[in-house]
């Protein structure tokens, strides 16, 4: 009896995801909140203040994570790359197991670029785009635990939001979640528990009366992001309408799941060559030799190695190789 069992398009789509990841260089969002979060002492990352009374970290829970596996001596990297693989396999397996045609040798077009859509996103890490991830597995598989999502990024509630609008239970769900996690916040910040609870360095005081200023400039630095979303909510309408098969040219449009494959492929030696001079994960795997960001990032288990300053490891980001 097997205990534990994998899909294989589950896991090699999440394995390439995880490569186009590595291929990330230091001067990536990923490396800088591995540099910030790595002096977990220091408050270096700008919060937000809500009611007077609520430190908001500027990435949600996904602060808390990065600060508590932190001061375990768990590398932030090994997080990172979890909140994107789990997501990834279990967007995968699902959607070549309800896009099965001729024997399951071939999916649709829709499925291809959601996949695709899930790649760039896992490249282009940062903590919106993980936002999108999970909630375009949500979209894709509608597992509650893909809810979490939208606790990682403050954008993140309010693409949860209204997106669940129109999903009654689902939508309570998440205003249930929203609000334990807005209580962890309060008696977080209440009793100083962590360093990303501190009531110093604050972008914005968010009350009633200043939140559409707040949502205006959300709107306004997040265009790209948000114009992703919209994409994604029609990717994920269209690949799963099957009543749109008979008017839709491309739900008809099939292509080989090997080709998909080879593909994904292709698109890692891509990216690949196009940060062999940078600073990236594989690069220090191939040279046998990584930098201090790599090595804060990936390496440094335990105990913090490293006696350098916040500034100084941040300026090596953009070291070459």
């Amino acid at each position: 009896m097997r205990l534990l069992t994998f899909d294989k398009n589950g896991l090699f789509f999440s394995v390439v995801a995880f490569f186009l990841f590595a291929c990330n260089s230091t001067g990536f969002d990923f490396y800088s909140h591995s540099v910030s979060y790595y002096f977990y002492d220091s408050i270096i990352n700008s919060s937000d203040l809500l009611f007077g009374h609520v430190v908001l970290p500027r990435y949600l829970m996904l602060s808390y994570l990065y600060e508590i596996t932190s001061r375990v001596g768990i590398p932030v990297g090994w997080i990172s790359a979890m909140l994107i693989t789990y997501p990834i396999y279990n967007v995968a397996k699902i959607l070549f197991k309800s896009s099965q045609h001729n024997n399951g040798d071939k999916c649709s077009v829709y499925v291809c670029v959601l996949i695709g859509s899930s790649f760039l996103l896992a490249f282009f890490y940062s903590g919106l785009s993980l936002v999108l991830l999970w909630f375009l597995s949500y979209l894709v598989t509608k597992k509650k635990v893909f809810l979490i999502g939208g606790l990682l990024h403050p954008v993140g509630i309010i693409i949860f939001l209204f997106g669940l609008l129109f999903l009654k239970k689902d939508f309570l769900r998440f205003v249930f979640m929203l609000t334990l996690t807005l209580m962890l916040f309060y008696v977080s910040s209440k009793f100083n528990l962590l360093t990303a609870a501190s009531y110093e360095n604050f972008r914005y005081e968010l009350t009633l009366d200043s939140l559409s200023t707040t949502l205006s400039l959300v709107f306004e630095k997040k265009q790209t992001e948000l114009m992703g979303l919209v994409v994604i909510l029609l990717l994920s309408f269209f690949a799963k309408a099957k009543f749109l098969a008979s008017i839709n040219v491309l739900a008809r449009v099939y292509i080989h799941k090997n080709l998909l494959k080879s593909s994904s492929i292709f698109l890692c030696v891509l990216f690949f060559f196009a940060m062999i001079g940078s600073p990236t994960l594989i690069n220090s795997f191939l040279h046998f030799s990584y930098n201090d960001v790599i090595y804060a990032a990936w390496f440094d288990w335990g105990a913090k190695d490293l006696r350098v300053e916040h500034w100084e490891l941040y300026m090596r980001r953009y070291q070459p190789l």
